[in-house]
């Protein structure tokens, strides 16, 4: 049993605490595959996320057996019985320090220390409702009802430890309630405070989508991972829009601007690798083509074709050949820039240095993906991606009532079909 795995039963155990399973590190990337995710090590292994969270040991078991190095998620609100004020860096501090310094200090109670450099700051569920809240002022935001936060022993993405801080741990400290300027701060807006829309707005009919849209990239671009926002954009859907949106149509939204935020990240990113290694190669093999590509002692190398996970080393030496391809056109569009970029600097008579450097750099680059086409280096270049790309053979078909037909997968549980994901695993 994992360190993890007898935490999250803990939390449950002793103090009614709904978990749920995260995505956590694999050499130093998210176990999602995705190597521009938005929430690494942070965002639910399950199909419905935060909606999916529980105290049952018998689950919570399941899980971990599935994913024994998930990371491990605490759902905020009524549900476990706190809310959280997420003091995030150096920002968050400062914020702190000024309304202690115009209220008083905050009372003694659970705390957390993230792998991030912030705090999490855990307080008694009030009689009242407390949302999710942004920006309560810079660095600060409030953890509430259909939130969560990641918990010790979890890793953050920066490779520290969550852990709760030695004074303050759960068990050995009882939650405090907040404080009332806390609970005032939370009911009404605070001069200082940089919301990015009224989120209190009714929006009509016409206005949904895009509103919608705009308040989940708001939340994404502050690092929320997409399984939250979805949670906390349905939220607004219900109360402020009329009529409200159906759930796949607001699913279907968050999803499309999570992909978007990511696209951002990548549309930038060469092809090239840091250094001109087989580890180099491999890393970028597994930044462009981990989503659906892993590798398994037991089974080699196994590819997911929109439906299901089957093994295939044949494809895999296909897939990182496909990369050597795309990163010669890669190589000799640089080099037709850099070549043009310096005849314009002789015909005009300008300083050609910066134009010979970027060539020098492009025919290095063309020269060095030559040598990647070699068979062996094709070899190679796999051999050096099995650690980012490993999976245990116990993670695949690990759901007994996921039921992988040709339309869908279908939850024996609740008869309910779903769109195939590789996040399933299903052989």
């Amino acid at each position: 049993m994992t360190n993890s795995s007898t935490s999250a039963r803990y939390y449950a155990k002793m103090f009614g605490w709904h978990v749920l399973p995260l995505h956590s590190l694999n050499t130093g990337r998210c176990t999602c595959g995705n190597a521009n995710c938005t929430s690494p090590a942070k965002h639910p292994l399950t199909q419905n996320g935060v909606k999916d969270v529980s105290a049952d040991p018998d689950i919570i078991a399941a899980w971990w057996q599935r994913w024994p190095t998930a990371n491990v998620g605490v759902a905020t609100g009524a549900v476990s019985g706190f809310f959280v004020l997420d003091v995030d860096g150096d920002a968050g501090a400062e914020s702190l320090r000024e309304l202690e310094a115009q209220h008083g200090k905050l009372p003694d109670t659970v705390e957390q220390l993230t792998g991030g450099g912030g705090r999490h700051v855990l307080f008694r569920m009030p009689k009242h409702a407390v949302k999710n809240a942004v920006a309560l002022r810079d660095g600060l935001d409030i953890r509430g009802d259909g939130g969560y936060i990641v918990v010790a022993p979890s890793v953050h993405s920066s490779g520290r430890q969550y852990a709760w801080e030695l004074s303050s741990r759960p068990g050995e400290v009882p939650l405090a309630d907040a404080p009332e300027w806390l609970l005032t701060m939370l009911k009404s807006p605070v001069k200082g405070a940089k919301p990015a829309q009224n989120w209190e707005d009714d929006i009509p009919e016409g206005q949904r989508n895009a509103e919608l849209a705009k308040r989940a990239g708001t939340l994404l671009a502050r690092g929320i991972p997409a399984a939250e926002v979805l949670t906390m954009v349905e939220a607004v859907n219900a109360k402020h829009c009329t009529p409200p949106l159906l759930e796949a149509e607001v699913a279907a939204i968050v999803k499309s601007i999570a992909a978007r935020e990511g696209a951002k990240e990548k549309k930038d990113a060469s092809l090239k690798p840091g250094d001109f290694t087989d580890v180099g190669e491999a890393n970028v093999l597994a930044r462009e083509y981990g989503e659906g590509l892993r590798f398994s002692e037991a089974l080699g190398w196994i590819i997911y074709d929109q439906r299901v996970w089957r093994e295939n080393d044949i494809e895999a030496q296909g897939i990182a050949q496909l990369l050597t391809e795309r990163q010669l056109k890669e190589a000799r569009s640089l080099l037709w820039t850099a070549r043009a970029e310096m005849d314009k600097n002789v015909e005009k008579g300008e300083d050609k240095s910066s134009a010979e450097q970027k060539t020098k750099s492009a025919e290095q680059y063309r020269k060095f993906v030559f040598g990647r086409r070699a068979s062996s280096a094709i070899s190679a270049a796999l051999k050096e991606a099995r650690p980012a790309l490993h999976i245990e053979v116990s993670c695949l078909d690990a759901d007994p009532f996921l039921l992988n037909t040709p339309a869908g997968a279908v939850d024996l549980r609740t008869g309910k079909m779903r769109p195939h994901s590789a996040r399933d695993y299903c052989t």
